[in-house]
């Protein structure tokens, strides 16, 4: 099945490829149309969950909750919406626009390392829970699933 995103282009940025796909979402590379190398992820609601209110709502809550973060260890969103049509789909494009960081996820990039040092296991611990810490201070806390 070929990906209809890929090719399209969103708030300026063409979509790439995948990044991966969660329980709500899938995440796309973008790369703006004019500015090359300039990268974003793009979160899209998908297609299939955008007939219901309470998921659209419980995207666009979380892309707000999101663009109100500010944490050198929380992705940045720059822009959220909705957009009609477009991007390869049917109905409306439910999205946000957030800081591509290049990397592995955390289980990934610990079973490339090995067994840590104690001291690097410590200091990407308080890095993790000084992220969590400033996220769940907010109201509604920011609870990721």
């Amino acid at each position: 099945m070929t990906d209809q995103r890929i090719g399209s282009v969103i708030c300026n940025y063409k979509i790439i490829r995948s990044l991966g796909r969660g329980g709500m979402a899938i995440v796309y590379l973008a790369e703006h149309v004019e500015i090359p190398g300039q990268y974003r992820a793009i979160k899209f609601l998908p297609e299939e969950f955008t007939s219901s209110k309470l998921l659209r709502d419980r995207f666009h809550k979380e892309a707000e909750i999101m663009a109100s973060l500010k944490h050198p260890n929380i992705v940045s969103v720059d822009n959220y919406g909705v957009e009609p049509g477009g991007a390869g789909c049917q109905g409306d494009v439910y999205y946000f626009l957030m800081e591509y960081v290049e990397g592995e996820d955390l289980s990934k990039h610990l079973k490339s390392r090995g067994r840590l040092p104690v001291k690097d296991c410590v200091t990407l611990g308080i890095a993790i829970a000084s992220a969590l810490q400033y996220a769940h201070r907010f109201s509604p806390p920011v609870i990721h699933r």
